[in-house]
């Protein structure tokens, strides 16, 4: 998997995914995001098992793949960031986050340990800024 995007982009829409992240569960797989790079898109989801909430949107995708990231470690890395472009680049297994003066390498939990989210079947379809929500 390699991706790359801005980070304010990112920030803005780990900022959103996260409201559903528990800060405390008895599935540790539930604290972490799903990440998939697809064709010049990323797909982020989080759930609570109860709530889920998934997040697409455009993105330099240069591999495609998957990976599961600790959601609270990767939004504080994320945060703390100059204003730049942020480029992942790994494996299930292991991820690299690299910007311009350094990077952080993150362990990833099994994306087959992720829960499946439903699958609903939209007939209509709206998009809405994530400045709205």
């Amino acid at each position: 998997m390699k991706f790359n995007l801005s980070k304010s982009k990112l920030s803005g829409y780990l900022q959103s995914i996260l409201q559903i992240v528990p800060t405390k569960s008895t599935l540790p797989i539930l604290s972490n995001i799903l990440f998939e790079a697809l064709d010049n898109k990323l797909k982020i989801s989080a759930t609570d098992l109860e709530v889920s909430i998934t997040a697409t949107f455009e993105c330099n995708v240069t591999k495609k793949g998957v990976a599961v990231l600790p959601a609270r470690i990767l939004f504080d890395i994320i945060k703390e960031l100059p204003e730049s472009e942020v480029t992942f680049e790994g494996t299930q297994s292991r991820v690299e986050i690299k910007v311009p003066h350094g990077s952080y390498k993150i362990a990833c939990a099994s994306a087959d340990d992720f829960p499946k989210l439903p699958t609903v079947n939209i007939k209509k379809q709206i998009s809405l800024d994530r400045n709205h929500l």
